[in-house]
């Protein structure tokens, strides 16, 4: 009988254990705070992408897109920025971009500085859903649906820096 109870015991243990990753939490800007990012291999052999979120505590944000070397990881280069701020209603965050900067139109895919970018005056908001795991280590943007013929990204999946 006792080994029947130690044996529950451990089962209940790992699998109240096994779904601490996965419970959604409701967002504040302290949650958000720092950098958040997702990296991959681009065409070019050795070679990364990295699109990094950084959330202010404030309700601001940047995001940035850049470029680095595999083996050495030095910074080649940059393809994207934005700029704007960041709410939350009910089960949903609000992302307003303000300001973007993108490659100029004589630009492979990425430039050596930022500041080769090309700034752009915008105004456009984003309203997505969101889940963040309990321990606050993995951010999940989840985007409104696509029509049939759109080719669109369903969701986001950020990892804390």
């Amino acid at each position: 009988m006792k080994k029947l109870l130690f044996i529950a015991a451990i089962l209940l243990f790992v699998s109240s254990c096994a779904n601490d990753d996965d419970t959604v939490i409701q967002l504040e800007n302290s949650d958000l705070q720092g950098d958040w990012s997702m990296t991959s291999e681009t065409e070019v052999e050795n070679e990364t992408w990295k699109v990094t979120y950084t959330f202010s505590l404030s309700g601001g944000f940047e995001a940035v897109t850049t470029y680095k070397n595999q083996e050495s990881n030095a910074l080649i280069g940059y393809g994207y920025k934005r700029e704007g701020s960041y709410s939350f209603k009910q089960d949903s965050i609000i992302i307003i971009t303000e300001k973007e900067f993108v490659l100029p139109s004589d630009s492979d895919y990425y430039v050596e500085d930022s500041s080769e970018l090309e700034e752009l005056d915008v105004f456009y908001s984003n309203t997505m859903g969101y889940s963040l795991t309990e321990n606050r280590s993995k951010l999940t943007l989840k985007y409104k649906p696509c029509g049939p013929l759109e080719n669109c990204v369903t969701e986001t999946i950020l990892f804390k820096e």
